[in-house]
């Protein structure tokens, strides 16, 4: 079943082929600015994958109508992490470029750095880089097979055994995660630490993911099977969902800001005075009312959950607000104590890229399945309950 039109997979190749020549221009031009703004681009758009895979591995242990309608969405999305670790590669030719433990002169000259070589080093970098990406490639192409394999023959051992692997898939992600957060985003400033940073991650991009499938779901609300299968309750279900991720998000970054703060260590405050000084406070107050208060008084109503274009419209909202997100985390400069806020050309050329390289995919994996999955790990059961329940309700009556 075609899910979507080949004209709109040509379109997004086009725009990211076009794109990506002027990514190359950029990298030509001016180096330092590429590597930032590609950077930023990257950990977005790997955001949206990984957080689409943790989601199909929630739903395989919890089950619910919810992800049914979101699965097909989900798991194509997550596909694409082969492509994302193909455009991990460039980063690693400009790591001069943007940590400063991969310049020698400034390592030479602080001893903060010189006590993190031993983990803070482009070989082992480059080592524990391959290991995420391979073990993230590895749950994904195991969770899609076996999906495929239940939806064939739906048997009980093996909907446990996709529950397992969503669990040890689950800690897996979240640990690899963890030092991907510290490797690729937080040592671009070596003197800062957080001990939550690797949840606020995780969480971010699961809301990423999230945002997205919600989305499409409403985009593609009005067409069959999608149109009998996504009911009011469902999308409110999705609204519910958005919401609790919202406030979770917004809860754990609050929880580092204020536990930085109050603890007035100046290798900690730095991190947050760079990003909200000199121009960076608009970001910053641009993050607080898009990305939390906003969308979460608009969540509390329930006739927006139930309109496909209004929860479709605060799910475009979040994914707005987590590109912004990304960008005021990974894009000041570190070589200045106050670096102004700029933004450069090849910050929306870059996205454009990596955007249209990874909705080109998406798409293509979209159209490999129908909308809606015929059977679901966990829903059954889920079911069987709901029946079970009701005989009882009715033989007590």
């Amino acid at each position: 079943m075609t899910n979507v039109r080949p004209s709109a997979i040509a379109m997004a190749g086009l725009v990211g082929v076009l794109a990506s020549v002027g990514v190359i221009i950029g990298l030509v031009i001016d180096p330092a600015h590429f590597f930032r703004s590609y950077l930023f681009a990257f950990l977005y758009f790997l955001g949206l994958a990984l957080g689409s895979m943790a989601f199909v591995m929630v739903h395989h242990l919890t089950g619910g109508n919810w992800g049914v309608a979101t699965r097909r969405i989900l798991e194509a999305a997550m596909m694409t992490l082969p492509l994302m670790g193909l455009l991990f590669m460039p980063i690693l030719f400009g790591l001069h470029h943007l940590y400063p433990w991969a310049r020698p002169d400034e390592v030479a000259a602080d001893p903060a750095l010189r006590w993190k070589t031993p983990y803070l080093n482009s070989t082992f970098f480059i080592v524990r880089a391959a290991l995420f990406f391979i073990g993230w490639i590895v749950f994904a192409l195991l969770l899609r097979l076996w999906g495929r394999r239940f939806e064939d023959n739906p048997t009980r051992p093996l909907s446990v055994a996709i529950q397992k692997l969503s669990a040890g898939g689950l800690l897996v992600y979240f640990l690899f995660m963890t030092f991907a957060g510290i490797d690729w985003m937080l040592s671009r400033d070596a003197h800062y630490y957080s001990t939550i940073f690797g949840m606020i991650a995780t969480v971010g991009q699961s809301l990423t993911g999230l945002s997205f499938a919600v989305l499409v779901v409403c985009l593609l609300s009005r067409r069959s099977p999608i149109r009998e299968f996504v009911t009011p309750q469902i999308l409110v279900d999705l609204g519910s969902l958005l919401e609790t991720m919202v406030i979770l998000y917004a809860y754990l970054a609050f929880a580092q800001f204020l536990v930085n703060w109050l603890g007035n260590s100046q290798h900690e405050i730095t991190w947050y005075v760079r990003r909200t000084s000199h121009g960076w406070y608009w970001v910053a107050g641009l993050i607080i009312l898009v990305h939390f208060f906003v969308p979460f008084f608009a969540l509390l109503m329930k006739g927006i959950k139930q309109k496909p274009a209004l929860l479709g419209g605060v799910a475009a909202l979040l994914l707005v607000a987590r590109l912004i997100d990304v960008f005021w985390i990974v894009a000041p400069e570190v070589q200045t104590e106050h670096p102004r806020f700029t933004i450069y050309w090849m910050d929306f050329v870059s996205v454009l890229a990596i955007g249209g390289l990874w909705s080109t995919l998406f798409l293509v994996m979209l159209n490999r399945a129908t909308l809606i999955p015929r059977h679901s790990p966990g829903v059954e059961e889920f079911e069987e309950s709901d029946e079970e329940t009701g005989r009882q309700s009715s033989a007590a009556a």
